[in-house]
């Protein structure tokens, strides 16, 4: 049983195209990594398992992250990385909700529910306003919204 050591995974991974820095593999355990054993290594950086690896020291791939691939292995690096994921995610729960208000205020145009129409379009021009000073949404992209809402509430109260 040949013993695989982490610069003989190194040296296949990097023969097969798959790593471009050693930065992107250690072996060990610790903290935002997921630690595979090589046999069980699946997807498209596996290379072909060779006979007699089963019980092979586990190798450590550092912070990957599925949309984007590998992510670099600086501390400051990874924080941001970290910062930036924790932003998206809330950058589209906003946008969801905007969605939401929006997808409100046009289902009360089309029950000709004046009343709650008026009473929603204050609330989803506040939260357009706040968004496109955020820059979660352009300005043009706000100023598309409320046009297009109030034109909407102006032709159905003349209606």
């Amino acid at each position: 049983m040949s013993h695989v050591t982490k610069s003989t995974i190194l040296h296949q991974f990097r023969n097969a195209g798959h790593l471009s820095s050693h930065a992107q593999l250690q072996a060990g355990a610790g903290s935002g990594a997921k630690t595979v054993s090589r046999a069980n290594m699946a997807g498209s950086l596996a290379p072909p398992a060779s006979p007699g690896t089963a019980g092979a020291r586990p190798v450590r791939l550092l912070f990957a992250d599925s949309r984007y691939g590998e992510v670099a292995s600086h501390a400051s690096a990874l924080k941001a990385h970290r910062q930036n994921v924790k932003r998206r995610l809330h950058n589209r729960e906003l946008r969801a909700t905007l969605r939401s208000a929006l997808k409100g205020i046009r289902a009360a145009l089309d029950r000709k529910d004046l009343a709650v129409a008026n009473a929603q379009l204050n609330q989803t021009v506040s939260l357009i306003d706040k968004l496109a000073s955020k820059g979660i949404i352009h300005h043009n992209a706000a100023a598309r919204y409320k046009s297009r809402i109030s034109a909407r509430l102006v032709k159905t109260t003349a209606a």
